[in-house]
């Protein structure tokens, strides 16, 4: 069971990628379309971009489970991508899709309204006043400097239950290992970077739950195993490289290149509650479909060939 809290409903701001055309500007955001979104797409969706996702390359996503994606605006898929679940857009939304060997195990789908979710402020900020930052030690010193949880090299940190906080940021590089004993919660307020052969899995039954309250990216790559739900509704989400991804990604933008693979199950926003107090969803089902026939066709947009992946929503390099 995911450990993302119930989020709440705000208006994204639209954002264009330069990996693809961006899609066309739409209507007003429903006031309230969480119960909505999760009951219309049975389970939510797995990866959610608000207003892109791009996949391209040789991604995977599916294998055990069947992985469902989602954007309000767009979802551009290129190259030899592989999936094991459903692409759903907003109505008024885009798909776009580029390439001969893309794979589709679900189908392509609308549902009527968009979503946007609210960075988690107020739980960030207790954490910020109230956390267990204390407890994570390599060796005997702190990876905590200036804010900014480092570490590098080949280095094993075991993370006890609780709620953290870093105000300058995440990296973590090398061959390091994170083994959690409990549920965490790290609380980002700066850039957050998995790379090399960055391991967040042990086989253990918690899964690091990231949450972003910043709009700096948001990058796995390398070599990295992550068993992680990242929620960073403000940021640009990157993942890239040969990594393994297991959990949930909700990012105002996703782009996921190279070979990574991506074995996830639940929704991505968390919604709670029954179908049967959503109203019009009380079906649990989807609504009458538009399905991939309805959806606008591949219109080709252009991907970037020297593999810059855009910049995150603010502009910021992410280093």
């Amino acid at each position: 069971m995911s450990l993302l809290r119930p989020t709440h409903v705000l208006l994204a701001a639209s954002l264009g990628l330069c990996a693809c055309a961006p899609g066309d500007e739409l209507g007003a955001t429903a006031p309230d379309a969480s119960q909505e979104f999760r009951c219309a797409t049975d389970n939510g969706a797995a990866i959610i971009g608000l207003d892109s996702l791009v996949l391209c390359g040789n991604v995977v996503v599916g294998g055990i489970t069947s992985v469902d994606i989602y954007s309000n605006k767009l979802v551009h898929l290129s190259g030899s991508a592989e999936l094991g679940g459903d692409v759903v857009v907003a109505e008024g939304g885009k798909f776009e899709r580029s390439g001969n060997a893309i794979s589709f195990q679900g189908e392509m789908r609308k549902i009527p309204d968009r979503i946007a979710v609210e960075p988690q402020i107020a739980e960030a900020a207790a954490a910020k006043l109230s956390n267990n930052n204390a407890a994570l030690r390599v060796g005997n010193a702190s990876p905590i400097s200036s804010g900014k949880l480092k570490l590098s090299g080949k280095t094993t940190l075991r993370v006890p239950a609780g709620d953290y906080y870093f105000d300058s940021g995440i990296k973590i590089s090398g061959q390091t290992t994170i083994i959690l004993e409990g549920p965490a919660r790290f609380f980002v307020n700066g850039t957050t970077k998995f790379t090399g052969t960055t391991s967040t899995s042990d086989g253990g039954p918690y899964t690091l739950e990231i949450i972003s309250v910043s709009s700096s990216t948001v990058t796995i790559a390398g070599t990295a195993t992550a068993k992680l739900h990242v929620s960073a509704p403000l940021a640009h989400v990157k993942m890239s490289g040969n990594s393994t991804f297991t959990g949930t990604i909700l990012g105002r933008s996703v782009t996921i290149s190279g070979r990574s693979r991506i074995e996830s199950g639940g929704d991505a926003s968390n919604y709670d509650g029954p179908c049967d107090d959503g109203g019009d969803s009380s079906s649990g089902g989807p609504p009458p479909g538009t399905g991939g026939d309805d959806l606008p066709p591949a219109d080709g947009g252009p991907h970037d060939p020297d593999g810059d992946d855009g910049p995150p929503p603010d502009g910021n390099s992410g280093s």
